[in-house]
């Protein structure tokens, strides 16, 4: 399983504006995290109960999708399926349409292979 996450997020995952990206459970609980800066796993524990409102906040329909901006940098949290929530930290130059573009191709391949 480990080698399909990889293979799906590999755009996101090569991208050097691009230092972390993770996917977490509908409990917070992270299942695949990539990182290329020891410095974002701070981070880690602060997305874990963020997930976990997204997820509360989806089930609700309130909303889609989450953005957050930080310290020059973009956080997005995308649901890929009903129990997976996509994060993605970015840098602030990174192109957001682009970002949002292979988010969407991920979503539609990851429910092909899951």
């Amino acid at each position: 399983m480990k080698e399909v996450i990889e293979e799906l997020l590999r755009p996101i995952i090569l991208d050097e504006n691009i230092p972390f990206v993770g996917i977490y459970r509908v409990d917070g609980v992270p299942i695949y995290i990539h990182f290329k800066d020891r410095q974002v796993l701070s981070l880690v524990d602060w997305l874990e109960s963020q997930v976990k409102v997204l997820i509360n906040y989806i089930a609700s329909g309130y909303f889609k999708d989450a953005e957050f901006r930080m310290a020059g940098s973009h956080l997005l949290l995308s649901p890929i399926s009903k129990t997976l929530v996509l994060a993605i930290l970015a840098a602030e130059d990174a192109s957001i349409y682009k970002l949002r573009i292979d988010i969407e191709s991920i979503k539609s391949e990851f429910e092909k292979h899951v």
